[in-house]
């Protein structure tokens, strides 16, 4: 099972380029940089990237997966009102110079004719004229987001992901990332969609 981001998903972040980062929110975001909802606003652009969840038959058992949801954002005070969104103004006015995205995919083998996977955009990652921010999915399994920043600028700080698999009797689980251009991802999405 496949749960990328789309084609209109990533044409809304590829308008953070070139852009210049004012701030970013979450709702109720802790003092770790966690939140259900991250909201990126840059030169009178503001895009939310949600987590949401599904549910699928992952080595007989049914798991419940998130996924990223990503939008433009017409009016914030909306959603300033309904939720309690604090902001951050880390390396704010650096330029959004580029976009990557983490894509992660977990395999659960039983044996060599049985092999279940889920393949899933982990991290969203703004490469920031002093730094990166990454956005990022802490678990396969929850809609928590966590932001880190870093200095560096092509090093983002992306922790382990969070996992109850281990290997068993029944099977082995394994788990592969890479980092993707915006470019790539979005040529993927558009041949997916053919």
């Amino acid at each position: 099972m496949k749960h990328l981001l789309n084609k209109d998903e990533l044409q809304t972040l590829s308008k953070l380029k070139g852009k210049r980062l004012d701030f970013v929110a979450g709702n109720y975001l802790t003092t770790g940089m966690n939140s259900d909802v991250v909201y990126v606003g840059a030169e009178n652009l503001t895009i939310s990237i949600a987590g949401d969840s599904y549910e699928q038959d992952f080595g007989g058992f049914d798991e419940e997966f998130s996924f990223f949801r990503v939008k433009e954002i017409r009016d914030l005070s909306i959603d300033v009102e309904a939720n309690s969104i604090r902001f951050r103004d880390l390396h704010k006015g650096e330029e959004i110079r580029d976009i990557s995205i983490s894509r992660l995919e977990a395999i659960h083998r039983v044996d060599s004719e049985n092999t279940i996977s889920v393949m899933t955009d982990r991290a969203i990652i703004l490469h920031l004229s002093g730094g990166t921010l990454a956005i990022a999915r802490r678990s396969l399994h929850l809609d928590m987001i966590e932001m880190s920043f870093s200095d560096e600028v092509n090093q983002p700080l992306i922790r382990e992901l969070s996992s109850h698999y281990k290997d068993e009797d029944h099977g082995t689980y394994q788990c592969f990332e890479e980092i993707l251009t915006l470019q790539k991802a979005f040529s993927e999405a558009a041949a997916s969609e053919i």
